[in-house]
């Protein structure tokens, strides 16, 4: 499954990963690839304009192990149509996870890592490292 995102979130995960972006075309432009100062001026305007390129994220996921399968299983919950409390939950811990992983830190990671999973226990859900395994 693709996981799309768009908008200001795109330019977060390309800022903080080195992801590449796109933006769609508009009657001014005829859409291509972007770079971050590009994005963020066309997010000015439209927001929805701007994705990250279509499977650099997922990439992204494949070259990083269990940590970034953690962060995948929460931004697919976050955005699912699972109950609003289990998505604010997940959402909170992505912004930890999120957090955690810009700061380079590995027990920090690795403190996210256990408390998504602990949400993932608490709320029935598979773990991240048996669910990216499929």
């Amino acid at each position: 499954m693709s996981v799309r995102i768009t908008g200001r979130r795109a330019i977060e995960a390309a800022e903080t990963l080195g992801l590449r972006l796109w933006a769609y075309a508009d009657p001014t432009s005829d859409g291509g690839p972007v770079d971050l100062a590009e994005a963020k001026d066309i997010a000015r305007s439209d927001p929805s304009l701007i994705t990250l390129v279509e499977g650099d994220l997922e990439a992204w996921f494949a070259r990083n192990g269990e940590q970034h399968a953690v962060y995948r299983r929460l931004l697919k919950i976050e955005t699912s149509g699972h109950s609003p409390d289990l998505r604010r939950l997940a959402s909170d811990e992505r912004q930890s996870m999120h957090t955690a992983l810009a700061s380079g830190d590995l027990v920090r990671v690795a403190l996210a890592v256990a408390s998504a999973n602990q949400l993932f226990d608490g709320w029935g859900l598979e773990r991240a490292r048996a669910a990216s395994k499929r």
